[in-house]
């Protein structure tokens, strides 16, 4: 993370803050003045990324299910049982949940 442009810094800032800001108000009632305002960056700086609510949406839902499949993936479950894998899928979604409660 510290060899981390400061483009995707700052990506990254919006990305966490809208995941926030869409859980506690769900997309309709959530603004891009409340996601800017949380991440500490300017609104046209998330247009400028993103383009609009829509997009952004899109691409907070892409994060999570990318750390919900790094999650899964980091726990070697080819040769498991299904009934292993079923509570490994569980107890991964559990342990993100955890880590960002967001």
């Amino acid at each position: 993370a510290k060899n981390m442009s400061k483009g995707l810094k700052t990506k990254e800032k919006i990305l966490t803050a809208s995941k926030g800001v869409f859980s506690s108000y769900g997309f309709h009632a959530a603004t891009l003045d409340q996601i800017a305002k949380r991440a500490r960056v300017p609104k046209p700086l998330i247009v400028h990324y993103f383009g609009g609510k829509s997009d952004l949406l899109n691409a907070t839902i892409e994060k999570i299910l990318k750390e919900f499949t790094d999650e899964l993936q980091s726990q070697d479950l080819e040769n498991k049982p299904a009934s292993i894998r079923i509570d490994s899928i569980f107890e991964s979604n559990i342990s993100l949940a955890k880590k960002d409660p967001a």
